[in-house]
């Protein structure tokens, strides 16, 4: 087995279980780190998906096994966000352009947690937090 692969993994099984722990999926980390890999860019968001399946899946089973899931509450943003990402996945986009996307979008994901804490200290100062 390749190195590259192997490490790959085991980095892909940390972030999975980082994210799992906080009740999270992890998809932006899983393409940020098949981008990285030099994989075609084509096959990144289908893994990511299916990665993202897999750990939500089992934080979806523990909350359910608890009660915590409001299906009536949740069903509208299911029935709207599945065809979404359907269509949004027939989308074909070049590769420089996908990169590109991707850059900025995990850009600005990064900023936004950076700047987070000082926009509610500020919220909480003006007192509109």
């Amino acid at each position: 087995m390749d190195f590259a692969i192997l490490g790959l993994a085991i980095v892909f099984a940390l972030a999975a279980a980082l994210y799992a722990s906080v009740g999270f999926g992890g998809g932006s980390t899983y393409i940020a780190l098949l981008a990285l890999s030099a994989l075609d860019y084509r096959a990144l968001p289908i893994i990511a998906l299916l990665c993202n399946i897999i750990v939500v899946s089992g934080g979806t089973l523990r909350f359910q096994s608890r009660g915590l899931i409001d299906w009536r509450r949740i069903l509208p943003i299911l029935l709207l966000s599945v065809p979404a990402a359907w269509l949004g996945g027939r989308l074909v986009v070049a590769e420089g352009s996908f990169m590109i996307l991707l850059g900025l979008s995990l850009a600005a994901a990064a900023i936004l947690l950076m700047i987070e804490p000082f926009i509610k200290r500020a919220g909480d100062i003006t007192g509109n937090g």
